[in-house]
């Protein structure tokens, strides 16, 4: 990667150092806050120590090849871009929380060991292990070859044969003796994970607590070894597996800490370091975000994010938010998408910069707290969410709903979940605070636990700045948010200017826009949910006067229309169901007729036709099958408007196709039946009891033949079939054949 695409040395008096930035950390300690004690303190140019970067970077299980260069690319890569600094590398080998052990006996040795060298050989890094779950198999031999070993509560480390019967190769047991000397483990500790044969004994040398194979006593009792009478303290006949207490009992851990955030802030390092870098050469695609937060937006949104990375090729997305308002649910759905975003072939990670613009409130800091890093207008704000939260009721009813989601993003992403806390909860008060003789260790507490620290005997944390007060939500200004090492960079120009920032901050040549073609423009404006379901009661009660008025033909084009639209729009969209949803409504509309036109009174068909119908309607506007609770929530909501809708169409549809013969204008369009003279003589033919005498008789047609309709025969009018497919009213008919009260007639 070369780093100059990323932004030329930028000079700011008093505000940065020239360096040639990486595309993840461009400005951000260019412009993060002052080179200040107080702000800054690890960053500080006068107090004699290098600055302080580091990465974490996960270790893909099973290890293969492309997963160990994989670790091998972003690790030089920090190096080539910081170098001269501090940094420290955590390598988390349970990002998912899950265990690692070996696919197959010991898993692959060669991959392991390959890393396991290569982190050995690293002399200008602090490389630590992450372990927060089990690592057995070969997978110790990396753990044990960083300088730290960090471990949680449930975390194990151990049993190196994995499930293999067999001891190691000599050749494999001698890379792990070196790894021994060069990280100054206790021998035995780290041989017993490896060989079920050893007694582990427990004594002192030199005055401190020490381990031995009890096959090496001798030897060791000459060099000062003083063993305890007490039996092995790892006897024979299994491979050890240390929990988190054990191994640092042994020496094996260093610390136990239970999350990356805990790691991040006792290393201290920065929340950037939690988010992995942008890994090629920048392709920027800006897209922006408007309106309220909503499932229609979220369906605009995807997709197009989707297409520029599987079409493009982009992997930076620029989102520059003016949004606000909304549904909390949907806000949260989208910073996860974007958390999570990768490439086409879903390998690597897709680097996303939310723009925080002046016009963008509440949900839009929500959406911003899944992208990797944050940018701000000079006059924007993250949180506002008395917008959302403005009644009592709302309050209550929703803070803790939105709040927990987000506490735990904020946290997944390296921010201090209390920030999340202050802005949906009035009723704590949060301060800043510093760790008593290191200054520069500070960190966010609400009044309970800071009021439980300064009643010790020797309180640890000094209280610098109370940050919130109770009885308010928390906002933050651009510069609050940056002090609290939130945001990257405050842009103070004029908005016209905000690409060619956005590219000085980032290096870039170029950054794409992603502007609204007609038909996307188009279909989102026919997605809207107010002209949505009005295409969907216009197009079902187009359906209900098509059949119940013969011979109007104008409903059923307006329907046909509407329903085309409907699905047009939403295919656009998110076509994954699509043509199932296509397929479901035509059948139900096939079901229907059959009930109206075939089989009327048998009851299943209709229903089950009209079932098909909603379902198919609410079922393209899905982008995926509903999941979660809150998916399936808003599914039903979506099929109970379109219920509704459909009611409401019925009850309409009816209406006019009872009044319509009654309208001036509109009668036209309707074949109007005869009158009452016209029931009498219906009446008086229904009496005849033969009709034999009228065959070849001559006679009108009454009403239009579709082939059934009415005829005049002299005085009398009855129900005949014409021997074509279609008779004009008016036309002159003949009588060809009569059988019981079934009138043939044709056009002479």
């Amino acid at each position: 990667m070369n780093a100059t695409m990323f932004g030329a040395n930028r000079r700011s008096t008093g505000r940065t150092i020239d360096i040639q930035w990486a595309p993840w950390l461009v400005g951000l300690f260019a412009a993060l806050c002052p080179l200040t004690s107080d702000l800054c303190p690890s960053l500080a140019a006068d107090d004699g120590k290098p600055p302080v970067d580091g990465l974490f970077i996960t270790v893909a299980h099973p290890l293969r090849s492309d997963g160990f260069n994989h670790i091998k690319y972003l690790t030089e890569w920090l190096r080539n871009q910081r170098k001269g600094w501090e940094l420290k590398i955590v390598y988390d080998f349970n990002p998912d929380d899950a265990p690692r052990n070996p696919v197959d006996g010991a898993g692959d040795y060669g991959t392991c060991r390959d890393l396991a060298r290569y982190l050995l050989d690293l002399q200008d890094v602090t490389t630590i292990a992450f372990v927060h779950n089990e690592v057995t198999g070969h997978n110790i031999l990396p753990v044990l070859a960083c300088r730290e070993i960090v471990m949680s509560k449930k975390a194990k480390l151990g049993n190196g044969l994995g499930k293999l019967a067999k001891s190691l190769e000599d050749d494999e047991k001698v890379f792990y003796e070196r790894i021994i000397r060069e990280r100054s483990y206790v021998p035995a500790i780290v041989l017993k994970m490896i060989d079920k044969n050893m007694d582990v004994l427990e004594g002192t040398k030199a005055g401190s607590a020490y381990y031995i194979d009890k096959s090496l006593e001798a030897q060791e009792t000459q060099k000062g070894f003083v063993p305890k009478f007490n039996g092995p303290v790892l006897p024979k006949g299994t491979t050890a597996i240390y929990d988190s207490v054990q191994a640092f009992n042994f020496g094996l851990c260093k610390v136990q800490l239970e999350s990356r955030l805990e790691v991040k802030e006792a290393y201290s390092l920065p929340a950037r370091s939690l988010r992995e870098p942008l890994q090629g050469t920048p392709n920027a695609w800006l897209i922006k975000v408007t309106g309220q937060v909503d499932k229609a937006l979220y369906e605009k949104l995807e997709p197009k994010v989707k297409s520029v990375i599987r079409n493009n090729g982009a992997n930076l997305i620029i989102l520059q938010l003016e949004c606000d308002g909304g549904e909390t649910e949907v806000a949260y759905r989208l910073a996860e998408f974007f958390r999570n975003l990768k490439d086409d072939n879903g390998e690597n990670s897709v680097m996303t910069v939310a723009y925080v613009t002046k016009g963008a409130r509440n949900t839009a800091t929500s959406i911003a707290l899944g992208c990797t890093q944050i940018v701000m207008d000079k006059d924007a704000v993250l949180g506002a969410y008395e917008r959302i939260l403005q009644t009592p009721e709302k309050y209550e009813k929703y803070a803790d709903h939105v709040r927990i989601p987000l506490e735990e993003l904020a946290e997944k992403q390296g921010y201090p979940p209390l920030l999340i806390r202050g802005m949906l909860d009035k009723k704590i008060n949060i301060h800043q605070v510093a760790l008593k003789n290191k200054a520069f260790e500070r960190r966010l507490m609400d009044s309970d636990e800071l009021a439980l620290d300064q009643k010790k005997a020797s309180p640890k944390w000094t209280p610098l700045r109370k940050l919130k007060e109770s009885g308010q939500l928390l906002s933050l200004t651009s510069r609050q948010a940056k002090e609290l090492d939130l945001v990257v960079d405050i842009f103070a120009g004029n908005p016209g200017e905000a690409n060619e920032w956005l590219k000085g901050i980032y290096g870039l040549e170029k950054i794409h826009d992603t502007p609204s073609g007609w038909r996307e423009t188009l279909a989102n404006y026919l997605c809207s949910p107010v002209l949505s379901y009005f295409l969907v009661i216009l197009g079902i009660t187009g359906l209900i006067l098509e059949m119940k008025i013969p011979g109007f033909g104008l409903p059923g084009v307006v329907a046909a229309i509407c329903f085309v639209l409907y699905f047009w729009a939403h295919s656009q969209m998110h076509h994954n169901l699509t043509m199932l949803a296509v397929l479901l409504f035509i059948l139900g509309v096939i079901l229907i007729i059959i009930e109206v036109f075939l089989v009327p009174g048998l009851g299943i068909t209709g229903v089950s036709g009209v079932i098909l119908i909603i379902v198919s309607l609410g079922l393209v506007t899905l982008v995926k099958k509903p999941e979660t609770t809150y998916e399936w929530v808003e599914f039903g909501k979506t099929l109970t408007i379109l219920s509704l809708s459909l009611m409401g169409s019925v009850a309409g549809a009816l209406t006019v196709a009872h009044y319509l013969p009654n309208i001036p204008w509109a009668n036209r369009l309707v074949l109007t039946p005869p009158g009452d003279r016209l029931e009498v003589l219906e009446e008086e033919a229904n009496r005849f009891e033969s009709n034999a005498a009228l065959l070849g008789a001559i006679g009108e047609a009454a009403t239009v033949l579709r082939p059934a309709g009415k005829a005049r025969f002299g005085d009398q009018y009855l129900d005949v079939i014409a021997e074509g497919s279609y008779v004009p009213a008016g036309a002159r008919l003949q009588v060809i054949e009569i059988e019981g009260n079934r009138i043939v007639v044709k056009e002479v």
